[in-house]
């Protein structure tokens, strides 16, 4: 199914301030929409709906050993990433 736009974003922040301007729905991640959803700025529609996934991308040198921190911190937002969303935090506004 094509659905038309009025408005497209590749940043979970164009698309925050879009919902807020009244463009529309989007599916935010919960620590981007929190903030709108307490003030009553958004609110949540198909709940039922979650998004799959953590849509994190991590990029580095290629063929480089990869520093201790960087391993770390990688593994460290994945865990978190992961708690979110077995908890169900992410939210359809």
């Amino acid at each position: 199914m094509q659905v038309a736009a009025r408005f497209s974003g590749n940043t979970a922040q164009a698309l925050r301030k879009a919902t807020v301007a009244g463009l529309g729905i989007t599916l935010l991640p919960h620590a981007i929409a929190r903030q709108d959803l307490q003030a009553g700025l958004l609110v949540p529609v198909l709940p039922q709906y979650r998004r799959t996934g953590h849509g994190l991308h991590v990029l580095y040198p290629s063929g480089r050993h990869l520093p201790l921190a960087v391993s770390a911190f990688i593994d460290l937002v994945t865990e978190r990433l992961k708690t979110m969303e077995d908890s169900g935090r992410d939210v359809d506004a």
